[in-house]
């Protein structure tokens, strides 16, 4: 019984690192997704600034990915 309750707690304990190490990767894409938006977006294939609609619409089409 008591392997068994140490079984439990090392499972309980690998399972909560491993749902901080899916935070912090889900975070560190957020931050990732956030700086892209910032510098790459707002500008297109030819080096022109894109239009403040159009780059609302970019904006909306990487939040949906």
């Amino acid at each position: 019984m008591k392997a068994l309750n140490n079984s439990i707690l090392s499972l309980g304990k690998e399972n909560e690192e491993l749902e901080q190490k899916n935070r912090d990767q889900r975070n560190e894409m957020k931050e990732f997704t956030l700086k892209f938006k910032e510098t790459m977006i707002s500008i297109n294939s030819s080096g022109d600034t894109f239009k403040e609609d159009e780059r609302k619409e970019n904006i909306n089409y990487i939040e949906l990915y």
